[in-house]
């Protein structure tokens, strides 16, 4: 018998893996971008069976609640209701808060015969809010999965199973500055936080002059706080495609090959996931992926790790394979839309899981789903075929703001690639007329 099973989400879990000290590369603040991160949650839907619980740092939104029960996607719901700025994400998530707090009685309630938490990724505290909740987790060991979703841990697995490796790990802003200079005489160089998430932490360095501003403000940091510097430095590889694999980890240390994804990169930031056609498959095959696929695997487990994995990859420019170009042990945007594809296969359709970064309109996601319905593009599972909204309170994360941003994850559904490219034409299109700014 199925457990049933309450579902969580944290989607900048890396930042709560890294050490208190570690030095910090420049980046801007922005805390519009944090809100629709924290509300994110929402996408977990797609692992729910009717029985499951969503739990969500604010309420699922009804309106969206109620467009998927119309495409016979059901789920119950769960909510902290908790204000984005009275306890923001960045400074309390979502189990650190449940292990904080009392007891709810409403979630009590609401978990009734739930018996799992199954979270996106595993956090401090993860195991303190299913104990106070009564509720099974099987998890590695939280010092495992922070070690394994490093880069760090990507270059030493590199190494040891004697794959391509460009990459040096810099303890130092002296040594920073020198594996950059030598590097530099080749071409671009990237900087990456080992616990870097969706081109965050990743700095692009083209001239001896940026690499130099980056090692003053390192030593900076060492000198004035005492930070531990601790990156990694390697060349810009010249990539054709990206793509990624999904696993699961059993913790007898059997695994399954999920799904194969292509994903598509706005920079180093994540844009949109593509199933992966049949000449990436037997490209990939036929330069024995697959089998160095099983060795990481049986890697992973040998250091203690089972669970979701999501294992990036790249085909460089010539054909060449690049096997491990980060590991993300946690669930991924991958593999929510794997969770997608099994929905969409059952009616005999494709989608493409991607974003718009788009002004709120005045309103809010009612009036955004009221458009695409009343033009013809909001997808049903009869016609099987137009955008699926699966997101809404990322798009009124910053309502309050007075120039809102918001963001709306969607699965462009149709048959064909080119009708999947063409739908997403056609909401950007309808959302310019309408007189909302795409970012």
């Amino acid at each position: 018998m199925r457990e049933r099973t309450v579902y969580g989400a944290v989607f900048e879990a890396e930042k709560y893996w890294r050490e208190p000290n570690a030095s910090l590369l420049p980046t801007l603040k922005d805390r519009q971008s944090e809100r629709i991160v924290s509300a994110m949650d929402e996408l977990m839907f797609v692992f729910c069976e009717p029985d499951d619980v969503l739990l969500t740092r604010q309420p699922f939104h009804p309106i969206l609640r109620e467009y998927l029960d119309s495409i016979e996607i059901r789920f119950r719901g769960a909510s902290l209701e908790l204000n984005p700025d009275a306890v923001p994400a960045d400074e309390r998530h979502l189990f650190a808060w449940l292990a904080a707090n009392e007891t709810v009685p409403r979630l009590v309630t609401s978990l009734g015969g739930v018996t799992r938490l199954v979270p996106y990724a595993l956090l401090p505290d993860c195991d303190q809010a299913a104990a106070r909740y009564g509720l099974e987790l099987q998890a590695p060991e939280q010092e495992v999965v922070a070690r394994v979703n490093s880069k760090v841990y990507a270059m030493e697995l590199r190494n040891r199973l004697e794959l391509p490796n460009p990459a040096v790990v810099a303890r130092s802003a002296d040594e920073l500055e020198e594996a950059g200079t030598a590097m530099l005489e080749a071409g671009p160089v990237l900087i990456k936080d080992p616990l870097g998430v969706s081109g965050k932490g990743n700095l692009l360095v083209e001239s001896l002059d940026r690499l130099s501003r980056i090692a003053q403000l390192l030593k900076t940091q060492e000198q004035n706080k005492g930070s531990a510097t601790h990156f990694i430095v390697e060349p810009l590889l010249e990539k054709e495609t990206d793509f990624s694999i999904q696993l699961e980890i059993m913790q007898d240390g059997t695994y399954e090959c999920l799904s194969v994804n292509r994903v598509v990169n706005n920079g180093f930031a994540y844009a949109e996931t593509v199933t992966a056609d049949a000449r990436l498959l037997e490209e990939i095959r036929s330069k024995g992926y697959y089998d160095t696929v099983s060795r990481i695997a049986s890697q992973l487990h040998g250091d203690r790790y089972f669970g979701y994995v999501s294992l990036d990859s790249m085909l460089l420019r010539g054909g060449a394979l690049f096997p491990i170009v980060e590991i993300n042990a946690r669930m991924s945007m991958s593999l929510i839309k794997h969770r997608l594809d099994l929905y969409l296969q059952k009616l005999g359709t494709q989608g493409n899981l991607t974003f718009l970064n788009t002004e709120m309109p005045a309103g809010g996601f009612a009036a955004w789903l009221a458009w695409l319905e009343a033009s013809g593009l909001l997808f049903d599972n009869r016609t099987l075929e137009g955008i699926m909204p699966i997101s809404a309170n990322t798009l009124e994360a910053n309502a309050e703001e007075k120039a809102p941003k918001g963001r709306q994850y969607i699965v462009a559904v149709a048959r064909t690639a080119q009708d999947r490219a063409r739908l997403v034409q056609q909401l950007r299109t309808l959302l310019i007329e309408r007189g909302c700014r795409l970012f």
